[in-house]
């Protein structure tokens, strides 16, 4: 009967992988997502919850998914979390225990600052995120805060454009998610209306079907 049961759960399953609500619990489940954030609070989801959360925020992506397969699919995906952030705790604590025994510089063996441990990373994406270098040439560009100027020209140069390679990626990234998640709106829009049309042909054979019912009783 239990297998039974499952395999009629499962008529009722969407194709995952290419659905939509894969991608944005993956996303909420990293660094800075709100399903990371809540994990790190409690320690535990509850899974009834996240489900009408989901489901009141995102009902176009959400409403189709049967909360058996969400709640098979969102445990595997929190174990796995779990996995990862107890080993990257346990690798965490051996490089700090390795920069104890070896501090990591702020100049470089050529004696260059190393920008990374710069003030000017932040800035520079900061800057880069709100457009404040587009339209002027790296040099003036650096010339509009002093953290930028104690670089070398050609050094800050080259951390200009691999910032805007950063940048251009993530919005490529947000486009593809966008992208798949109006094309998955407008595959429900049509098939909904194709349920609709459906629906109205149905009440329409129905009605036509009484009407020559009541025709032959009144002969």
């Amino acid at each position: 009967c239990m297998i039974m049961s499952k395999a009629t759960e499962k008529q009722f399953w969407v194709k995952w992988r290419s659905h939509p609500a894969r991608e944005i619990i993956l996303q909420d489940l990293n660094c800075g997502g709100w399903l990371y954030d809540e994990i790190e609070e409690k320690g535990e989801l509850d899974f009834a919850v996240v489900f009408a959360l989901y489901n009141f925020k995102q009902p176009e992506i959400f409403n189709e998914i049967d909360f058996s397969q969400f709640q098979a699919r969102l445990n595997d995906y929190v174990t796995k979390n779990k996995e990862r952030r107890d080993r990257s705790r346990i690798e965490y604590g051996w490089f700090e225990q390795y920069r104890e025994l070896y501090p990591r510089q702020l100049r470089n063996e050529r004696g260059q600052l190393v920008f990374d441990l710069h003030a000017a990373k932040a800035l520079l994406r900061a800057d880069v995120t709100a457009g404040k270098q587009a339209g002027m040439v790296p040099s003036h560009f650096q010339g509009t805060r002093t953290q930028y100027e104690e670089f070398d020209g050609d050094i800050f140069r080259q951390r200009i454009y691999q910032e805007e390679r950063y940048q251009k990626y993530l919005n490529w990234l947000e486009s593809k998610r966008t992208m798949k998640l109006d094309k998955h709106k407008e595959k429900q829009k049509k098939k909904k209306e194709k349920e609709v049309a459906k629906k109205e042909k149905e009440e329409e054979n129905q009605r036509k079907k009484k009407a020559k019912q009541q025709s032959k009783a009144a002969k």
